[in-house]
């Protein structure tokens, strides 16, 4: 009540706390994109990070429970059952929640298409070295992962949470997922990996 302005990253950020009027004011996440610039060849880093498929599903976040890590899993073994050509890539923060990690680590182990990687410093290159991006997750504010995603060109499916809806345009610059079921989000990915012009040209945008 006594501040001049309220600032969030996002516009979902002040309905979240119930804010608005004349002094809220938004101002989204910049990313100095030098950053994606002169990156490493996609087969180098594959090889680097042990991945020996054709396609790559990354999904950087770190391993709490506010993240829908079971979600992620859940996609990948179904996966591991219908075509053995995509591995799937967990790479974030695992020691902010020890316990949810080690959750997550046991049961990816027992899926052979999943590596889980802890948080690195070059994570543009990873991204680029990979085909599809995706963020599932219980609530989001503006998320830098989808913003790398988005730089390296790759599309984007994610939970229409929070401020996600103000980054992607739907089936336009990605692919804003609700109520869909493990198959259904399994089908998208599928497509996006067999149709390569559709998967450019949701990037390119």
């Amino acid at each position: 009540n006594f501040s001049k302005i309220i600032l969030s990253n996002s516009h979902a950020g002040l309905q979240s706390y119930g804010v608005s009027g004349r002094k809220c004011r938004v101002i989204y996440n910049g990313i100095n994109l030098e950053r994606f610039s002169d990156l490493p060849d996609k087969k180098s880093v594959k090889t680097m990070f042990n991945i020996r498929t054709e396609y790559t599903v990354i999904m950087v976040a770190s391993f709490t429970s506010n993240k829908k890590y079971g979600q992620f899993l859940d996609i990948a073994e179904f996966f591991s059952g219908r075509r053995n050509d995509t591995t799937f890539l967990g790479v974030g923060d695992t020691e902010e929640d020890i316990v949810e990690f080690e959750k997550i680590r046991i049961r990816a182990e027992k899926i052979e298409n999943v590596i889980l990687c802890k948080k690195i410093d070059s994570v543009e290159s990873l991204i680029n070295a990979c085909d599809i991006g995706v963020l599932f997750t219980y609530s989001e504010g503006l998320s830098n992962s989808i913003i790398e995603y988005m730089a390296c060109g790759k599309p984007v499916i994610t939970n229409d949470a929070g401020g996600t809806r103000e980054l992607i345009v739907n089936k336009t610059t990605g692919f804003l997922i609700t109520d869909e079921t493990t198959d259904e989000i399994a089908g998208l990915i599928s497509e996006l990996l067999d149709n390569e012009d559709l998967r450019k040209t949701v990037g390119r945008n």
